[in-house]
Order: structure tokens, then C-alpha cells, then sequence
């Protein structure tokens, strides 16, 4: 029984390996400040707005392939609060830009409650599916 559950769940473990890896590599070697710091000199001079809608734009992207919230921001965070503090933004600041990107892009395909949203949609319309609820996506846009 215990073999078949472990079984199941290698493709998880080496995931899990490798990611920790590279972010065991990304702490060590110090690479998250040198891109911040860099980062920042290089916005330094540009406005305000563009740095922002830019981050909303980075955000919104991401989530299309990190469906978790907290994964996403766990590896934006690092990089990006310190690049907005040298560039005299609050950290709260940036987690908003973060919220508002990630916010209205969901329900995205890789979001896991996909199905429970689907079988929302078909009691009301029978003929509802994916493609439906996806149709959505471009309407969010307006939220924005």
C-alpha cells in the first residue's frame, strides 16, 4: 500500500527535488539581489507608470503557467520588492501591482477548481464548456 502511494507521487518528488535545487542554487549564489539591483538601475529613469503596468502585464502572464498564487508570489517577491524599494516604492505597494495582475486573469487553464466552475456554468447552460468559460478571458481586460 505504501509502495503504490509513493509510486503515485514520484513524479512529484522529482519535481519538488529540482525546484528546491534551483532555488537553493538562486539563494546561494545570491542572484535574486544582483537582478534586483541591476533591475533597478536600469528603471531608474523610466516613468513611473510604464514600471508599473509593465509589472501588472509580467504578472498577469505568469499566472498562465504558475496557477498557485502563493508559488507565483513567492517567486516574484524576491526580485521584485527589493527592485521597486531602490526605485522608492513601498513593499505593500508592489503587492498590490501583484494582486491587480494576478486578480483578473483567474480563472486561468491551469487553475485547479476548473471543473468545479465548469459544472457551475452547465447547470445554468447545457451547452457551456471550456471553450466558454475561456471565451471570457479577453473581458477581463477590462477590469484592469
Amino acid at each position: 500500500m505504501m509502495s503504490s502511494s509513493m509510486a503515485s507521487m514520484s513524479g512529484f518528488i522529482v519535481i519538488v527535488f529540482f525546484s528546491s535545487q534551483m532555488m537553493a542554487y538562486f539563494n546561494w549564489s545570491n542572484m535574486g539581489t544582483v537582478v534586483a539591483i541591476k533591475g533597478a538601475e536600469l528603471l531608474q529613469n523610466s516613468n513611473g507608470i510604464v514600471l508599473i503596468v509593465g509589472f501588472i502585464i509580467v504578472s498577469a502572464f505568469i499566472d498562465f503557467f504558475i496557477g498557485s498564487a502563493s508559488a507565483k508570489w513567492a517567486i516574484l517577491a524576491p526580485i521584485f520588492v527589493p527592485m521597486f524599494m531602490l526605485l522608492g516604492y513601498h513593499p505593500a505597494f508592489t503587492q498590490v501591482l501583484y494582486r491587480i495582475g494576478d486578480g483578473f486573469i483567474n480563472p486561468s487553464p491551469m487553475q485547479a477548481y476548473i471543473p468545479l466552475v465548469l459544472a457551475v456554468i452547465k447547470r445554468y447552460d447545457k451547452k457551456a464548456g471550456l471553450g466558454t468559460l475561456m471565451c471570457s478571458e479577453p473581458q477581463k481586460l477590462e477590469f484592469i
